[in-house]
């Protein structure tokens, strides 16, 4: 994991391997257990989550002496898959006939901000959320394992990148068994175009 004096920010030619690289410090290692427990130092579980929010929102993160900026990584390969036909982050809202503003991680992080707010910081909860958020990046990228090198390779990547984000340096809540599950995560929202499903 490099440090923000090193300039850990997305290479200009941003594709599945430099996100893969990026999220390999971050999820390999201590870094997400340092950004929750930093949050568990906010006064009570609203304050801790709308930081938390914050850092989902920007795609950004900071701990210590660390910054993990994903925000150019997560707008140009969300874009392409958008250009594709799928809305890999972002689910449908029925009523309001259109795609939802804020991510589906920010979504469920607001529902649990509503009915848990007046609690005391919980770590565990923090540690899942970020999890989540993390769990939707990969997501987008099983998207995009197309874009170069060995599609099967990048598989693999991405397979370990779940590994480490279900390990031991996270929260621990398992959310799929594989990449492949990812996928269909991924493209299992409703679309009102649905030409990325027969191109």
């Amino acid at each position: 994991m490099s440090s923000e004096r090193d300039g850990l920010n997305p290479p200009s030619g941003t594709g599945f391997d430099d996100a893969c690289t990026l999220l390999e410090g971050a999820l390999h290692g201590t870094f997400r257990q340092e950004v929750a427990a930093n949050l568990t130092t906010s006064s009570n579980l609203r304050t801790a989550l709308s930081r938390l929010r914050d850092g989902m929102r920007a795609n950004s993160w900071r701990t210590g002496g660390q910054t993990l900026d994903l925000a150019e990584v997560v707008r140009i390969l969300d874009h392409r898959t958008r250009s594709e036909g799928f809305h890999a982050l972002h689910d449908w809202d029925g009523n309001a006939d259109q795609v939802n503003r804020e991510s589906i991680p920010v979504n469920v992080l607001d529902y649990a901000s509503n009915h848990r707010s007046a609690e005391r910081p919980d770590q565990t909860v923090i540690a899942i959320l970020l999890d989540y958020y993390f769990a939707y990046l990969l997501g987008l990228l099983s998207l995009r394992i197309w874009d170069g090198g060995d599609p099967d390779d990048n598989l693999d990547r991405l397979n370990r990148l779940l590994t480490d984000l279900q390990g031991p340096g996270g929260s621990g809540q398992p959310f799929v068994n594989n990449a492949e599950t990812l996928l269909l995560i991924a493209t299992s929202h409703y679309e009102s175009n649905e030409e990325g499903y027969v191109t």
